[in-house]
């Protein structure tokens, strides 16, 4: 069976002042594409913009919102690789336009990456407390129990989880308290910045940090526990017709 999981690592803040403005050049190029402005850009992530400009525009109705959108590196033009270096034991290399070689930075990861899975799709994220970047991997492994069952679960970013099992074809959606805590903080910092209270910005960032955490780690428990019940493997991928049954079936929110 393919299994499939994504490392989130951050870019180390101690890296070269040089590098991180040529990332901070591609990245804002990458979104001056999403938004057909020209723009010096390297040529295989220019193809990724263009892809996902293609995807926004179709799900959106032709319509691309006004964010920012992850740096979508593809596969084969990154690569990621384990040192002795006191700095860090892992570092990834990310091609950027008019950089021969591209730029070697340091990351920490949340956990240790095997370099025997095999690399898919990375994607770079700016945030307010620097920089990110999730590595998507995959492995074929064997699974030695049987199982009666199959746990899906798609993850996304209106809905955290959408699970499907194969004893019970309802889907249910997690989410729903994480968007509420989102929507509330995010509404908090815009009122304190406009009062220019930074300070009180950077706290109440932390505490939405522990908060988001931990419904995080309800929402994973809670599925590895239903996957115990019913007996199942969880199946991580993308979810074929789930908005047509949600339409037409019944389904559950979280």
């Amino acid at each position: 069976m393919l299994i499939r999981k994504v490392i989130k690592a951050k870019i180390i803040d101690e890296a070269n002042t040089g590098k991180l403005e040529a990332l901070e050049r591609e990245y804002a190029n990458f979104q001056k594409a999403l938004r057909r402005e020209n723009t010096k850009l390297y040529s295989a992530t220019k193809q990724q913009a263009e892809r996902l400009l293609r995807k926004i525009r179709k799900q959106n109705g032709g319509k691309i919102k006004q964010k920012e959108y992850p740096l979508i590196l593809r596969r084969d033009v990154y690569d990621v690789w384990i040192t002795d270096n006191k700095l860090s034991k892992y570092w990834i290399k990310i091609p950027v336009y008019g950089v021969r070689g591209g730029i070697k930075l340091p990351i920490k990861p949340h956990c240790e990456i095997d370099t025997n899975w095999e690399f898919r799709e990375a994607k770079v994220f700016k945030r307010n407390n620097g920089w990110f970047v999730h590595i998507t991997v995959e492995k074929e492994v064997e699974i030695k129990q049987e199982y009666n069952n199959i746990l899906a679960t798609d993850l996304g970013i209106k809905w955290i989880a959408t699970v499907v099992s194969t004893a019970d074809k309802r889907p249910k959606f997690y989410g729903k308290e994480l968007r509420r805590v989102r929507g509330h903080y995010f509404h908090l910092r815009r009122k304190l910045g406009k009062l220019k209270k930074f300070k009180a910005i950077k706290k109440i960032g932390r505490k939405e940090r522990r908060i988001v955490d931990d419904l995080l780690h309800k929402i994973s428990r809670e599925i590895v526990n239903r996957a115990k019940e019913e007996n199942a493997v969880i199946v991580i991928g993308d979810l074929k017709g789930i908005r047509k049954q949600k339409r037409e079936g019944s389904s559950t929110e979280s």
